[in-house]
This record gives structure tokens, C-alpha cells and sequence, in this order.
């Protein structure tokens, strides 16, 4: 037996033409980027390497250059100068400028965004969701409920967020942009006016 459709999409407010502002566009990509890199790649400085205490050789006598350690930077198995160490990647943006940048993003591409709403009271189980995800390509959903995450984490090529935290990378590269009724004041409220 089919299972009841438990879901119905609707139009994204759109606000007419929305020409998509490149530099403020590129601010937001490259501080969300930065805010997402680990920053835990490391080296060892000459302090930090193991051996080296002793004297490898006479200071003079032997026509080599003196040594007082074979952990140096100039020689195999010695330190790195000014190699990595691990440090946050993450820089300050302007908040009108955060918020501006996500509204102008999601404002042009409001033809791919959705709006995802369901009947109350009903389970909501992944299954009743297949129809819907399962030709769509690559997907970002915005979710406010724990209930309809849970339905939706297992399927592939969809991502998932928030609207407190929305991903432009995925909201760009996605085919499809789903955002569940509940999260749509919210985002009204964050970016809109």
C-alpha cells in the first residue's frame, strides 16, 4: 500500500529581478570558507625536535662546517623555520555585510528554493520523503524541526542546515533548495528588511 504524501512544496517569496552582487558575493564564500578550515597542520621548530644534544663533531680539525646539533633546519631530520603551526583561519566580517550577503544570494536564486511544509500530527518518516529527493540531484535543506531532520539525515546528496547557519557554498552548488515552513520566519527575520 502507497504510503500517504505527507509533504507539499510551495514558492519561495520572490521580490522581482535580484541582480547578485559579486564582491559582497565572493566576502561571504571566502569567510565561510576560512570559518570551516581545521587550521591543525604542524611543524616542529628546533626546540621541539627530538635528539641533537650532543656536539655531532669537533669544532675544529675535521674541514666541515661547525655543528653544535644535528637537528638544525640545514640538515635531514632537523626543524622547519617558520613552518605551520595550528591557528584559527577564521576572520571578522561586517555584520550588514553578512547579512546583505546572504539575503542578495538567496534573493537570486529564489527560482531553485522551495518551500517544504507538512501535515501536523502525521509521522514523519523518511519513506513518505523518497519521492521527493529521489531524482533531485544534489539538495540543501533548511530545517528548524528535530522531528524532520531525523526523516531526511539518511538520504544521499542532501545536505542539511539551519537558518541561523546557512552554507552559501551548498546553496549555490545544490540543484534544489528546500527550506521547511517553520524556518521561513526565521530567515524573514534575520535577513529580510
Amino acid at each position: 500500500m502507497a504510503e500517504k504524501l505527507v509533504y507539499k512544496l510551495s514558492n519561495f517569496p520572490e521580490q522581482g529581478p535580484v541582480e547578485l552582487n559579486q564582491h559582497v558575493s565572493y566576502l561571504m564564500l571566502k569567510y565561510q570558507a576560512a570559518a570551516k578550515r581545521q587550521g591543525t597542520a604542524s611543524t616542529k621548530t628546533r626546540s621541539e625536535v627530538s635528539g641533537g644534544g650532543a656536539k655531532p663533531y669537533k669544532q675544529k680539525g675535521t674541514g666541515n662546517a661547525r655543528r653544535g646539533t644535528n637537528r638544525t633546519p640545514l640538515r635531514p631530520g632537523g626543524a622547519i623555520v617558520f613552518g605551520p603551526k595550528p591557528r584559527s583561519y577564521a576572520h571578522s566580517l561586517n555584520h550588514k555585510l553578512v547579512k546583505a550577503g546572504i539575503a542578495n544570494v538567496m534573493a537570486f536564486f529564489a527560482s531553485k528554493i522551495s518551500v517544504l511544509s507538512y501535515e501536523q500530527g502525521v509521522a514523519l518518516k523518511t519513506r513518505n520523503f523518497a519521492p521527493l529527493f529521489a531524482e533531485a540531484g544534489k539538495v540543501y535543506v533548511i530545517l528548524q524541526s528535530e522531528d524532520l531532520y531525523v526523516a531526511l539525515r539518511n538520504f544521499n546528496k542532501i545536505r542539511i542546515g539551519t537558518p541561523n547557519a546557512i552554507d552559501l557554498a551548498w546553496l549555490i552548488d545544490a540543484d534544489k533548495v528546500y527550506i521547511e515552513e517553520s524556518a521561513v520566519p526565521v530567515l524573514v527575520e534575520r535577513f529580510g528588511g
